[in-house]
């Protein structure tokens, strides 16, 4: 927990409150999502009142189409659910919808994430331990990426190829080669969205597995847990 609380020391120090949106990537939280923030309500106190749109994926284990979604402990309910809420994610629809919402104001002032449970679930994704999504995820996007859980189901040789190839940053702050020790991905990054300074913070979890890693703390410190 030590290594966390200097990390946030060295950030604020450097960027003050005022200057600096901390978006942290906490993962294995449920199903796709996508959400926007509308104009003005996310303001971070800037004289300019400079807005920042945050949008993120997570959660969407390989499936390029949409699907009807439902947790195990929602199976009982499953029809139900599917009739109300009608299918989610699909990474077309889900590209088209942030172009739409990055229009006007929001073209330069947008951050779009992925949190991580990313290359395995669809049987496409499973079959070929997440190279056919690879190219798909090449094409989002996307500002950053932070593994889940889920993206540890192979060995830790699979995971360094699959995430070499990705063309946009990879952030974690907690995570470790089990060998070497030394930290797999930046723990933070810094990017200018508009007139903001933006630190995005990574934090994962490899509950279920992990083979050749190993966690800052042995787990997600408490005060992260969702």
């Amino acid at each position: 927990m030590n290594r966390f609380n200097g990390l946030f020391r060295r950030l604020l120090n450097r960027f003050g409150w005022k200057k600096i949106a901390f978006i942290f990537g906490l993962l294995a939280t449920g199903a796709v999502i996508a959400d926007a923030v509308p104009p003005g309500a996310f303001n971070m106190g800037q004289p300019n009142g400079t807005p920042l749109q945050i949008l993120w994926t997570n959660d969407t284990h390989g499936f390029f189409l949409p699907v009807y979604h439902a947790e195990y402990s929602e199976i009982d309910s499953y029809a139900q659910r599917a009739a109300t809420e009608g299918k989610v994610g699909g990474y077309a629809q889900i590209v088209g919808l942030v172009k739409k919402l990055k229009e006007g104001v929001w073209e330069q002032n947008t951050l779009f994430m992925d949190a991580g449970d990313t290359f395995d679930g669809s049987p496409v994704g499973q079959m070929t331990q997440g190279q056919a999504v690879v190219p798909v995820l090449n094409a989002m996007g996307y500002d950053a990426w932070v593994p889940g859980n889920r993206d540890f189901a192979w060995p830790s040789a699979n995971f360094y190829k699959v995430t070499g190839q990705l063309t946009f940053p990879k952030v974690c702050a907690n995570l470790r080669d089990a060998t070497t020790g030394n930290y797999v991905f930046p723990r933070y990054l810094i990017k200018q969205v508009g007139g903001l300074k933006v630190a995005i913070i990574g934090i994962t979890s490899t509950a279920g597995g992990g083979q050749g890693f190993k966690l800052d703390g042995g787990s997600i410190p408490g005060s992260f847990a969702i």
